[in-house]
């Protein structure tokens, strides 16, 4: 009792001034409880947020990372049986101004054609993103920069950049990206490019493509030949990874130098003491079969290039697709650069087949759709298996 009516006399003393003395306790008890409301009000309006943009902000429901490695084909087989899938890979590159010569280290993002699965990019001039990371017929790629990026490089729209060993070209600026808030960390701008156009950056290189052929082959071939293969497949819209590997093995099992070549006479198109290429001719079944219908034929349209097109059908079909009058001028098919074109636009032709071919992992099938049958499997096979090991993804 004589406690308490200590304490009443000291609590009757500190009240003689008023309330006076309770002011920092007061407001200290308004900011924490401001604090507090503060903090539930920004809680429920990233929830909101997340519930209402999430998939945008992921850039699909999601996101499934891997770091130096792509996913397996049983990996990507679960999850494309799920739902719609989209692919994109991010690296850090140098890339420079041709004109200008600007430099600047960026965060590259290779995307596929169903990138984003949710949302879509900001562009200037508005477009359409497939039409502004296309292949011209010459290989070049389009790109699209940050703004920021631009001003650093000293470039504008037309202007040519080079990644790696490739071009590319400035079509439009990047002024939103759907999925960039999930990315993390990054050092530099953002440059978009098409996922088909990353293997020119130089992440197919010669020495790579030498380690998937025999030890015959020679390096300087293989170094001379396959930029015109990959800006064949460029100028297509074939230049990932997976129709990558196609063309490098279809040249293994039909032209194992690298080069494009004649089709060597042999007892499978020229009869004993025949004519060269006599089987090939108008009225035998083979010229029947390919489309030779003028004496001579055989000879004039015999296996060219690196993909051995043979027979007037297919060169009548092939030289309007890539521009070149291959009846009138039959032998400019081993031309490198119309040699690459003609490679690209056959495996453009029969590509939905291929993809799902290659999909299955069928190889056997993806072999015939381009040779019509299991001529040169082994060697297919052989290079395209030592290549999924030694090309990057």
């Amino acid at each position: 009792m004589h406690n308490l009516q200590l304490a009443l006399r000291f609590a009757r003393r500190e009240l003689r001034g008023g309330l006076a003395g309770f002011r920092v306790f007061f407001f200290c008890l308004v900011l924490g409880s401001a604090s507090i409301a503060g903090v539930q009000s920004l809680s429920d309006a990233f929830m909101t947020g997340l519930q209402d943009q999430g998939q945008v902000l992921l850039g699909g429901d999601v996101s499934v990372r891997q770091i130096h490695r792509p996913l397996a084909d049983k990996e990507r087989a679960f999850l494309e049986n799920r739902g719609r899938i989209s692919l994109a890979m991010t690296m850090r590159a140098m890339v420079y101004a041709r004109d200008t010569g600007g430099r600047q280290l960026v965060e590259l993002k290779g995307v596929d054609d169903r990138w984003p699965l949710f949302g879509a990019p900001v562009l200037t001039p508005a477009q359409k993103l497939s039409d502004v990371l296309a292949c011209e017929d010459d290989g070049v790629c389009g790109a699209a920069l940050e703004r920021s990026l631009m001003e650093r490089l000293r470039v504008t729209r037309g202007d040519l950049i080079s990644l790696g060993t490739a071009t590319f070209r400035v079509m439009a600026v990047l002024d939103k990206e759907p999925d960039r808030v999930s990315t993390g960390f990054e050092l530099g701008p953002r440059l978009l490019v098409s996922l088909k156009g990353m293997p020119a950056t130089g992440l197919v290189t010669p020495d790579m493509v030498k380690r998937m052929f025999p030890g015959a082959t020679p390096l300087k071939n293989i170094t001379a030949n396959l930029p015109f293969v990959l800006a064949g497949l460029r100028a297509r819209q074939l230049g990932d990874r997976p129709m990558v590997l196609m063309a490098v093995s279809t040249i293994r099992a039909e032209t194992a130098g690298f080069v494009p070549i004649d089709e060597f006479k042999s007892k499978f198109n020229t009869s004993p003491g025949g004519a060269p290429f006599n089987l090939y001719d108008a009225g035998t079944s083979i010229g029947a079969r390919i489309g030779n219908t003028e004496p001579g034929d055989g000879a004039r349209f015999k296996g060219r290039g690196y993909i051995q097109l043979t027979g007037r059908s297919n060169y009548r079909r092939v030289g309007p697709q890539i521009g070149v009058d291959l009846i009138a001028d039959p032998a400019s098919a081993n031309s490198p650069s119309t040699a690459g074109l003609i490679l690209a636009q056959f495996l453009k032709n029969v590509e939905s087949k291929v993809r799902n071919a290659l999909a299955h992992n069928d190889l056997l099938l993806a072999r015939k759709l381009v040779n019509g049958g299991s001529h040169g499997f082994k060697e297919f096979k052989e290079t395209f298996e030592k290549g999924m090991a030694i090309l990057p993804h």
